[in-house]
């Protein structure tokens, strides 16, 4: 399982099937994923700021130790998937970024940061 992408140009008729194209990679996989594995079935929404978030399921680390408690060799029988969500960002271009890892949220020299308080 990983997410993919077409795209179209915003003035073509997308409803023409030859209008989009689809990316030679996937954008969202196994591999942008720390623990968790396969991620498929997604859609989009808005949270209540307007912010853009995927909505997509993948399997826990636990099914690759075959530890998941529904744990089923056969995928299309495999009922150990579990819904997530993350926010969707965006490149200099506007392209959208799905597999941003944790670490490029928020670089570790910013992660810890000291204040001065002055109460007058």
């Amino acid at each position: 399982y990983c997410v993919g992408r077409m795209e179209a140009d915003i003035n073509s008729n997308l409803m023409n099937i030859s209008s989009w194209k689809k990316l030679p990679t996937p954008v969202f996989s196994t591999g942008d994923l720390n623990g968790p594995s396969g991620p498929g079935h997604n859609s989009f929404v808005t949270d209540e700021n307007g912010d853009l978030l995927i909505r997509y399921h993948a399997r826990p680390a636990e099914h690759a130790d075959k530890k998941c408690d529904t744990y089923n060799s056969n995928p299309l029988y495999d009922p150990c998937r579990h819904a997530r969500i993350k926010r969707v960002h965006f490149d200099a271009n506007g392209t959208p970024v799905i597999n941003m890892s944790s670490q490029a949220l928020l670089p570790s020299k910013n992660r810890t940061i000291s204040a001065v308080i002055t109460v007058k």
